[in-house]
């Protein structure tokens, strides 16, 4: 009579605890890599939107013709181009936005972080171009579940000068 080949139930439980390990090994790196995705995810869109809001910022101030008024909340700037006449920056309840003249209102930053922490300051001098800095913090907040990975919160400031005509 032939013999069977055949595993003994000692060799089957042997096996089935290696593979049970290396699977337990496998899905925690796996765990880990999706954490560190969504950390990344969550620190790019703050730097993004805080870089996006600096780069404004700068761009509004070298291209202005005058400083109008600076306060704590807002900043208001003169053009030349009469519908760009007054540019103002201002910060309200978690929002950054930007007016050009009569047009409507844009929000610099979207409802995924909140600003705080937000202030301009006028550091023109008397006989100069003009310059404002700008200071606020950015967080992220989407964090519904308060897992860690989409914890991040970084602060932003710039000084922008106006360009000598």
């Amino acid at each position: 009579m032939k013999k069977l080949k055949s595993f003994t139930l000692i060799e089957v439980l042997v096996y089935l605890v290696l593979f049970s390990a290396i699977s337990m090994m496998m899905s925690g790196f796996f765990v880990k890599s999706l954490e560190a995705k969504i950390k990344a995810q969550t620190i790019g869109e703050v730097e993004q939107q805080g870089s996006l809001i600096i780069e404004e910022f700068n761009r509004v101030v070298h291209n202005a013709n005058a400083i109008n008024s600076v306060s704590a909340n807002s900043a208001s700037f003169q053009f030349a181009s009469a519908p760009l006449n007054p540019t103002v920056i201002s910060f309200n309840t978690n929002k950054i936005s930007e007016v050009e003249g009569a047009q409507a209102s844009v929000d610099l930053n979207s409802t995924r972080v909140d600003v705080s922490n937000f202030s301009f300051q006028n550091l023109s001098y008397p006989a100069t171009a003009g310059a404002v800095r700008i200071n606020f913090t950015l967080t992220y907040h989407n964090n519904v579940s308060g897992r860690y990975e989409y914890t991040y919160s970084k602060d932003f400031k710039s000084t922008a000068s106006l360009r000598k005509k």
